[in-house]
């Protein structure tokens, strides 16, 4: 996906490519900015949620 798009998963305004860097940060094991864990924090809670099929 190019970086511009825009992530379908509720959280507005954030680009596809900050929330892969985020979570390639996690993988790596890099300490976290605050809003890179907010942007895992959210993308973990969306995705929980599809999981039990609530619409977020």
């Amino acid at each position: 996906m190019k970086s511009h798009e825009k992530c379908n998963s509720g959280i507005e305004g954030v680009s596809v490519s900050a929330v892969s860097d985020a979570i390639r940060a996690w993988h790596r094991g890099d300490k976290l900015t605050e809003s890179q864990s907010s942007l895992i924090e959210q993308a973990r809670v969306i995705t929980l949620g599809r999981a039990y099929g609530i619409s977020l």
